[in-house]
């Protein structure tokens, strides 16, 4: 906990010194073993880039082998605790307004993330009931087991 948040840090992120929220989670599960090193565009935002960097987004996450969607983002009126109800911990937390929010998180348990935002405070606790979380959660995913 504790790196510092740098936007579109992607292959150049290090533990300590530097991620977004992608490289930061990217990592953890690679450094885990749960899924293969993933790699971003030269470019990318977490904030901003609209409809066109969600679909990037989307399309590199449905990419990474290890990783099965477990939950989608179908009905506007989703109700945050029956998603929460379905996370074990390890699982991928995709948060997108559609527009200009695009988050990725990993669930640690007990409605607790670890996530890397742009606040000061780099990799942090957060909560999963955060409304910034809550509201905006567009897909779960889990990693496979080998």
């Amino acid at each position: 906990m504790g790196t510092k948040f740098f936007e579109a840090s992607g292959a150049n992120s290090r533990k300590g010194v530097a991620a977004d929220c992608v490289s930061f989670c990217e990592r953890a599960l690679a450094g885990a073993g749960a899924i293969s090193p993933v790699t971003w565009p030269d470019r990318y935002v977490t904030f901003g880039g609209g409809p066109e960097m969600l679909a990037i987004f989307l399309k590199i996450m449905d990419s990474v082998p290890e990783l099965h969607l477990i939950w989608w983002k179908a009905d506007a009126a989703a109700d945050p605790e029956a998603i929460v109800s379905l996370l074990k911990r390890g699982d991928l937390i995709l948060c997108s307004s559609g527009k200009a929010l695009h988050h990725l998180a990993i669930f640690m348990g007990d409605n607790t993330i670890a996530h890397c935002l742009d606040n000061g405070a780099g990799v942090q606790a957060g909560n999963t009931y955060d409304p910034i979380v809550a509201k905006n959660i567009f897909r779960l995913y889990r990693a496979r087991k080998s």
